[in-house]
């Protein structure tokens, strides 16, 4: 096993992203402490977890923009485990998708205040209990920080922010022995891509399959990933096979352009 007995913590763990990465994790060895804002959900969740693959999974319902409650959420990973060896940022806001001209940048705030400084802040809080065991952060991005994309500046800002941070603290931390990088997810197919381009196919009279068949013709291999193999990538860079591997980003998109 690749994580076995490493302690992790994976944020936003109430979409389909976070859930696949902490199960990922949880296959490889590791006892996961699940974050997020719903908590029958987390319940559930670890339970499943605990049942599929005999490891712990501590739910810890947690708002990373509240400083209570993401101090709760450490002050649980040191009660129950005394320490974190990873800690994976996925929590995120989408931000409305404006353009510039269109939005009042008041509520880009929301969007910068969860991506940038909220990340930051948990990320400040968890790796004093990293010191000394080789910790690894881990954040989840996109290819929009990449890309310029109209209407893209609220979400894309904030995560070439985190990106950009992410290096940084990659050359802040690597003399504590804790690796920081980046994913860079471009197409997924989950949920919300599905509910777009639905919506897309509909107004332009074509079929769902179509547009899937014009995207995937865009990527390299011709298909489109899914969260599972996103959180592939995630248990790479957690594990000792990524040790010597800091301050990088990641790009998982099947090769678009």
């Amino acid at each position: 096993m690749l994580l076995l007995d490493k302690v992790a913590i994976v944020s936003g763990v109430g979409s389909g992203m976070g859930k696949e990465i902490a199960a990922a994790m949880a296959r490889e060895g590791a006892d996961v402490i699940l974050a997020a804002r719903s908590p029958d959900a987390l319940d559930e969740f670890s339970k499943e977890i605990e049942s599929a693959s005999g490891r712990r999974a501590l739910a810890v319902p947690t708002d990373i923009t509240n400083e209570a409650s993401r101090q709760h959420l450490v002050d649980a990973a040191a009660s129950e485990f005394g320490h974190v060896d990873i800690l994976v940022n996925n929590a995120a806001h989408g931000g409305n998708y404006k353009g510039l001209m269109t939005s009042r940048l008041d509520s880009w705030r929301k969007t910068m205040e969860m991506n940038v400084f909220a990340t930051l802040a948990l990320t400040q809080l968890v790796v004093p209990l990293m010191e000394g065991r080789d910790g690894r952060v881990i954040m989840i991005n996109t290819t929009g920080s990449l890309q310029a994309r109209p209407a893209g500046g609220a979400y894309g800002g904030s995560k070439a922010a985190l990106a950009h941070m992410s290096r940084c603290l990659a050359k802040e931390l690597g003399p504590m022995g804790i690796r920081v990088n980046s994913i860079h997810p471009g197409h997924i197919m989950g949920p919300h891509w599905v509910e777009h381009y639905t919506q897309e196919a509909a107004e332009r009279g074509i079929t769902f399959d179509e547009i899937v068949e014009e995207v995937s013709a865009g990527l390299a291999l011709r298909y489109v990933t899914d969260a599972s193999e996103i959180a592939g990538t995630a248990v790479f860079l957690a594990s000792d096979l990524a040790k010597p591997i800091t301050g990088q980003s990641i790009v998982v998109d099947c090769g678009s352009d």
